[in-house]
């Protein structure tokens, strides 16, 4: 008898869930936000233009062309992909946060692809060559902060290791220089990374020395280069790695009034509590190329939902796993269907309009069901 009111308040508890917060450590929380700084002769015009150019590159990485013509229509007045625009403060700092939904439609109309805040998150071991020789890279040093503030500015989800005992008995200054890919793997373990990063730094007589390994989808790519500062070698890593997550991760965008996303079912068991509940939703919701997330039921544990997406199958799956507790299975079993008569009736004679009709629906409903498995996947939440 209470039927009918079980969809508002599932509806209800659903937009509610939103308030709390999510655990996941591959979400850029701050992604939308941009930190802009100039002299006391920039304008705030320049500085709102270069926060913009910014954000375009950190969604959309190196295939964003500045030049393209939707691009530059909206960069004329960049105030309107913005959410609010902060004052300035005595140092020059100027904090703009812009609203994720007219990016994502901007960049539509571009078809280049984007990656919103669920990005793969990269641990970076480091080795810096000091006066006492090789020193494992301190989360507190200089290094470390120059490689958070490169990764903030490029959109990178980096993780530093702790440095502490353990970390030390795992693997040694040779190994990181050396990129020993068995012994970094392993020494990663207790870390929730999909990248892995080695560097090394050298000091020169005018410039640092760097070089990396860079593990990531099972590609594995390695460089040296040389900088003048801190600042400008990490903000060359930080590209390099950003370049590679938009490679693997990005999806094209389809605008909203288009309807040319596909809808999936997800099926996702082990939901147990509201604060489970919430940090399924958020997630899901952090996808950046999604166009919506319903809420279809629940029974016990188990909730089904519908989610709209730009990409192929690949892509959902590859972005679905950043979130190491959604945990893929098999689907069900499927209980065998009704087998559709398609034989002609005795003696040669032609089938009744209805039957052939009976024949017809049939065949549709089988074959709107297989689609449906094949679009429906299956998880449990660790």
């Amino acid at each position: 008898m209470y039927k009918h009111l079980l969809q508002p308040l599932l509806a209800l508890l659903f937009s509610l869930f939103i308030l709390v917060p999510s655990l996941s450590a591959a979400v850029l929380e701050d992604l939308y936000q941009v930190e802009v700084q100039g002299d006391a002769d920039t304008s705030r015009e320049q500085l709102q233009l270069e926060a913009a150019e910014i954000m375009l590159t950190r969604l959309a990485g190196p295939e964003l062309d500045l030049s393209a013509e939707p691009i530059q229509r909206a960069l004329q007045d960049p105030r309107q992909l913005m959410r609010r625009v902060g004052s300035r403060s005595e140092s020059g700092r100027m904090l703009v946060e812009f609203e994720p939904a007219l990016l994502r439609d901007l960049l539509a109309e571009t078809a280049l692809p984007l990656l919103g805040r669920n990005r793969p998150g990269v641990l970076l071991w480091g080795v810096v060559n000091g006066s006492l020789g090789d020193e494992m890279l301190a989360p507190g040093s200089e290094w470390a902060d120059a490689l958070r503030k490169a990764a903030s500015h490029r959109g990178v989800a980096l993780l530093l290791p702790l440095g502490d005992l353990q970390d030390q008995v795992a693997l040694s200054e040779a190994d990181i220089r050396s990129g020993n890919a068995e012994v970094l793997r392993a020494a990663s373990e207790r870390y929730a990374a999909e990248g892995l990063v080695a560097l090394s730094v050298d000091a020169a007589e005018d410039d640092w020395q760097v070089a990396w390994h860079l593990w990531l989808d099972g590609n594995h790519n390695q460089q040296r280069q040389a900088a003048a500062n801190q600042a400008e070698q990490a903000d060359r890593l930080m590209l390099a790695i950003a370049n590679q997550v938009h490679a693997g991760y990005a999806v094209v965008p389809v605008k909203r009034e288009t309807g040319g996303e596909q809808e999936w079912r997800l099926v996702v068991r082990g939901v147990e509590g509201l604060q489970t509940y919430a940090s399924l939703q958020r997630s899901l919701a952090q996808l950046g190329a999604q166009g919506s997330l319903q809420l279809l039921g629940i029974s016990d544990d188990t909730l089904t939902l519908a989610l709209t997406f730009a990409g192929e199958r690949e892509q959902l799956l590859r972005l679905l796993a950043l979130d190491q507790r959604l945990y893929p299975v098999a689907a069900p079993q499927q209980e065998a269907g009704q087998e559709i008569d398609r034989r002609l009736p005795a003696d040669g004679e032609l089938p009744t309009p209805g039957a052939l009709a009976a024949q017809r629906q049939a065949l549709a409903e089988a074959t709107a069901a297989a689609r449906q498995r094949e679009r429906t996947l299956y998880f449990d939440w660790r």
